[in-house]
């Protein structure tokens, strides 16, 4: 965790920090050692006992919840910009053999490849309210700490889910996340950094697989991290190999726990995330959001990069602008065969003009089901500048499957820099409540992505 003690003492962090905000994160992490007398009733048993999680508790208590963010290392950040080299290639990928030489010889140059990159901080910020009147009372807890808890924890929860799915193609306030991330780097002979488990349940082989990929790399997968579901699939799948055909104890304790998996090529700890999940369409516009899409065309083609299968398809389509989503709109259903892909069409004249102009869509798709309900997410695409927009489905991601993200969890290959320590601002003060906002300045780094891997298409283990 970032804290004060990361920054020289005179750094602008320490002048955003009023002493009033400093004494009232004190008086919220100090509980006292006053009791209620057991049995004691009337108005004494409502006296403060304890005052409620504030913000260095709340991003202490966290690991269950928050697998990625209690895993991260975090450093300090001094800029808002993060500029840095990335090791691309260490140079003749061969056996090596032309690095032997003659007794006198002319030798060999072989450099490394390197990258120079930047990764932009982004700001996520919520305002929080308590009334003036509120604090004066004797409550059973403290009003202002109670909403920085939640803040907090609302915050490193949007965190939680931009580390996995972020992408600043299509939010530009957003940004990039571990799938982003690795998915970018997935060229020539890292490509297969990306593991297609194209919609089969999670196995054995897909553990080893991915810890072969990544120690093909020089890495080493020691954090993987995958949808709960798709880790109580694993546990079923896994769990037959090791019962032992004997009765529970006396306590009655029955099952295997998987939560560090030894495999081939690493020992990889296990962590079941609900951030890494299926998404469906919205049926009603979030407020803010832009206005829906009134039509969208599909049809289909022939291509031989298509996965597709030969069954009937559905589609929704749904107008976003910085993660606020307009409702969904179906599109016409598409009966595909072996070797087609599908087209989704959304002429310039059908993206709404009321509200927030959108800047990019949501595809969500159901086989074989004309269910909304049953529809997940599979794709974007940006809006066109002019003309009409257009996606193609090849079945790169398909519906109701999850992801995994492996890492080599080391600094150096990846970390959270933060730009300054988890804030709360006091705000002007106009009526009788006090507001005030909670800010985290963070951007995730992913300084070697060819040493982690992103498994996709992680599909459901089919009941026994």
């Amino acid at each position: 965790m970032v804290t004060l003690g990361d920054y020289p003492i005179d750094s602008p962090v320490y002048r955003s920090m009023s002493g009033e905000m400093f004494a009232t994160l004190q008086k919220a992490l100090e509980t006292g050692h006053g009791v209620v007398p057991i049995g004691a009733t009337g108005g004494q048993t409502f006296r403060v006992q304890s005052l409620e999680n504030t913000l260095k508790v709340a991003t202490e208590q966290t690991e269950k919840e928050l697998p990625l963010w209690s895993k991260l290392t975090k450093l300090p950040a001094y800029s808002t910009t993060i500029e840095y080299t990335r090791l691309d290639d260490w140079g003749d990928s061969g056996d090596g053999s032309n690095l032997f030489v003659d007794e006198i010889a002319s030798l060999t140059q072989q450099d490394a490849t390197y990258k120079r990159l930047a990764a932009l901080v982004k700001y996520l910020a919520i305002r929080k309210e308590v009334s003036h009147i509120s604090t004066l009372v004797n409550n059973i807890i403290d009003p202002m700490a109670q909403k920085a808890h939640e803040g907090t924890l609302q915050l490193l929860r949007a965190a939680e889910f931009g580390f996995v799915y972020g992408n600043s193609m299509y939010n530009d306030v957003a940004f990039d996340g571990f799938i982003k991330q690795i998915d970018d780097a997935a060229t020539g002979e890292y490509s297969d950094i990306i593991i297609d488990w194209e919609g089969n349940p999670p196995s054995e082989d897909m553990l080893e697989t991915a810890g072969r990929v990544v120690a093909d790399h020089y890495g080493y997968l020691d954090y993987l991290v995958m949808s709960n579901r798709a880790k109580s699939d694993l546990v079923r799948a896994l769990f037959p190999y090791q019962r032992i055909n004997m009765p529970p104890d006396q306590s009655g304790r029955w099952g295997a726990a998987l939560n560090v998996y030894e495999g081939g090529h690493s020992v990889m700890e296990i962590k079941g995330s609900r951030y890494i999940r299926t998404f469906r369409p919205r049926t009603q516009g979030m407020e803010g959001a832009p206005g829906p899409i009134s039509a969208v065309t599909a049809s289909t083609s022939a291509d031989s990069a298509s996965k597709l299968e030969a069954k009937t398809y559905y589609y929704w389509v749904s107008a976003c602008y910085r993660g606020f989503e307009s409702a969904a709109v179906a599109a016409s259903p598409q009966t595909v065969n072996v070797g087609e892909k599908v087209t989704l069409t959304i002429p310039a004249a059908n993206w709404s003009s009321s509200g927030q102009a959108a800047t990019y869509a949501k595809i969500y798709r159901s086989t074989n089901v004309a269910d909304i309900n049953n529809a997940t997410l599979i794709g974007y695409v940006a809006r066109a500048a002019s003309g009409n927009t257009t996606w193609e489905d090849l079945n790169q991601t398909r519906d109701n499957c999850t992801d995994a993200i492996g890492f080599t969890m080391e600094p150096d290959v990846v970390s959270v820099r933060q730009l300054a320590p988890l804030m709360k601002m006091d705000l002007a003060q106009t009526t009788n409540s006090l507001p005030f906002l909670i800010l985290l300045y963070i951007v995730p780094i992913l300084f070697v992505p060819t040493k982690c891997v992103h498994i996709k298409n992680i599909g459901v283990l089919p009941n026994a």
